[in-house]
């Protein structure tokens, strides 16, 4: 097994998968990876998938433990995992409505339809951009 790449595509806080992509379909090679990290203190079960070839590792504490047996190993250690995204915002659709709204109503004033079209969509983008949402599901159409 020596040479062979552990790609960590997860890092969570008592969580690890690492994948082996020379271990794919190995089912024997992956429970040797296992069996190998089975007396690392620290960790809570260990499952081995061969279609993916991946071991996710639960444990209470660090991976390091963890790398330092697969590099005793010699696994070499590749980070995968994603960063940490920031929290995701929740988008505020109503302003960019009433924006168009408004636009709308100046291209149909333009035109001199003021009005018909125009009035009231400048009245919807008012109301729009000067409202706020209510709630998760406040949506278009919701």
């Amino acid at each position: 097994m020596a040479g062979t790449e552990a790609i960590v595509v997860f890092a969570g806080r008592d969580r690890t998968r690492l994948r082996f992509p020379s271990l794919r379909y190995d089912e024997k090679g992956l429970v040797e990876v296992g069996q190998a990290l089975s007396d690392v203190a620290g960790l809570t079960a260990i499952t081995v998938n061969p279609v993916s070839g991946s071991v996710l590792v639960k444990h209470q504490g660090g991976r390091e433990p963890i790398f330092d047996r697969l590099r005793q190993r010699g696994f070499s250690i590749l980070d995968g995992a994603p960063a940490t995204l920031p929290a995701a915002r929740k988008l505020e659709w109503r302003p960019t409505v009433g924006a168009v709204f408004l636009a709308l109503a100046a291209w149909q004033a333009w035109k001199g339809q003021w009005l018909g079209p125009a009035s009231s969509l400048l009245g919807a983008g008012l109301s729009l951009m000067a409202s706020t949402s209510s709630g998760p599901d406040d949506a278009p159409g919701a």
